[in-house]
């Protein structure tokens, strides 16, 4: 029906053929207005009860937001309902009055919004592991003279600005840059051998066969804040805020 093969099947593995590579990262911008689409249409859904709804970044762990919410529910018997999105659209949802709240990775640019830092959450560098080896701790400045795999620079340009200049900050000078728009991308273009990331700490608990992980020698975090509209915080989201923190 299309005209070309998306896949190549062999005996041992199943891999995209150039053109289904090419199908596959124009479709990506498709699906992702497909949830935000679906998201919408479920918080129109959910206001119709009373309830808080919050965003939160796919990079914070999802328990302790699960936790807070619950309790936030025993303490207030209110609802929460907790949506993944990306920072810079939760920014837009909260401005739209679409969330209430939202969990984001700072740095964000906006203007007409309360931010309260909560945490911090903690990055790793990702190296192939078959040119660096295993180790435990090693310093930024490794990335001079190779090929930084930046995160997701077209959907949170903001965050990813953030990354390379902690590099720059740190002694740092990469070769180049390589755009990967999701950590799962950047990690097997690692594994590929195509250059060094910064991911995640949690990121480290998958065990992804040609990457080793290991933290920045001093330690390295992105702040996590919560956003919401001026003049809207009210007690049960301060709850939830406060046990977040708690646990950050």
């Amino acid at each position: 029906i299309l005209g070309f093969l998306i896949f190549d099947r062999s005996t041992r593995a199943v891999e995209l053929t150039p053109e289904g590579a090419v199908f596959l990262s124009q479709l990506r911008p498709a699906f992702r207005d497909l949830e935000r689409a679906i998201d919408i249409a479920e918080s129109a859904a959910r206001r119709k009860t009373t309830g808080l709804i919050i965003g939160y970044t796919p990079w914070i762990d999802p328990l302790i937001l699960q936790a807070a919410a619950i309790a936030t529910h025993q303490q207030h018997s209110i609802s929460v309902n907790l949506l993944s999105d990306f920072s810079p659209r939760q920014v837009a949802r909260v401005l739209a009055g679409e969330l209430d709240a939202g969990i984001v990775m700072l740095p964000v640019s906006v203007a007409g919004v309360a931010i309260e830092e909560v945490g911090a959450l903690p990055l790793s560098l990702a190296l192939p592991t078959r040119v660096l080896g295993k180790r435990k701790v090693l310093s930024l400045d490794v990335m001079t003279g190779q090929t930084f795999v930046r995160v997701g620079r077209s959907i949170n340009p903001d965050f990813s600005e953030w990354m390379l200049q902690r590099l720059y900050d740190a002694g740092a000078a990469p070769r180049d840059i390589r755009d990967a728009a999701t950590t799962v991308e950047a990690l097997q273009l690692v594994a590929a051998g195509m250059g060094i990331a910064l991911v995640n700490a949690r990121m480290e608990e998958s065990f992804l066969k040609g990457v080793t992980f290991c933290r920045p020698t001093g330690g390295l975090a992105v702040p996590i804040a919560v956003l919401y509209r001026l003049g809207c915080g009210a007690e049960p989201l301060n709850t939830f805020v406060q046990c977040v923190r708690a646990s950050l």
